[in-house]
């Protein structure tokens, strides 16, 4: 893997775009070989990640960090690079990975709530509505019938 990050390495500075090395990673055929190998063992848990697995979790701090920037034009998504030193880490320390995972799950669970109550909203204000219009009918049968005899010619 440190072969592929060195070749992808063109000026040396040490750093690439993160999905550009994960792309090759995963058409490495090197790497395809044992893409699905047991790669990392979680020290605090009984899970143990394979490397495509890893690969994911490499992947998702990046989309992590562009979902927290939102569409802010100035904002810069620092997560788009990776140092080899960065990509080692995801072998080693996971603390900082379960917490992201964490966070995101809370935030989506309270976007799930916000948008059902954000429907049970609308939903009782289309009843409501529903019961004003109905009201509103039901008030103008009554007075037309109340002007019917008025305007039937006496026989």
């Amino acid at each position: 893997m440190q072969e592929i990050f060195e070749a992808l390495d063109k000026f040396n500075d040490g750093i690439l775009r993160r999905q550009q090395f994960i792309m090759a990673l995963r058409c490495d055929e090197r790497i395809v070989e044992f893409i699905d190998v047991d790669a990392v063992k979680v020290p605090y848990s009984k899970r143990v990640l394979t490397l495509d697995e890893v690969f994911v979790e490499v992947e998702k701090d990046e989309m992590y960090e562009t979902a927290q920037l939102g569409k802010q034009a100035n904002q810069i998504n620092h997560k788009e690079f990776i140092t080899w030193r960065e990509f080692m880490t995801y072998f080693n320390d996971y603390r900082e990975i379960e917490e992201r995972n964490k966070k995101a799950k809370e935030i989506q669970k309270t976007r799930d709530k916000m948008q059902k109550e954000r429907k049970g909203a609308e939903e009782g204000a289309s009843d409501d509505e529903a019961k004003n219009i109905t009201s509103l009918m039901e008030k103008e049968k009554q007075r037309r019938l109340q002007e019917l005899p008025k305007l039937r010619p006496a026989d």
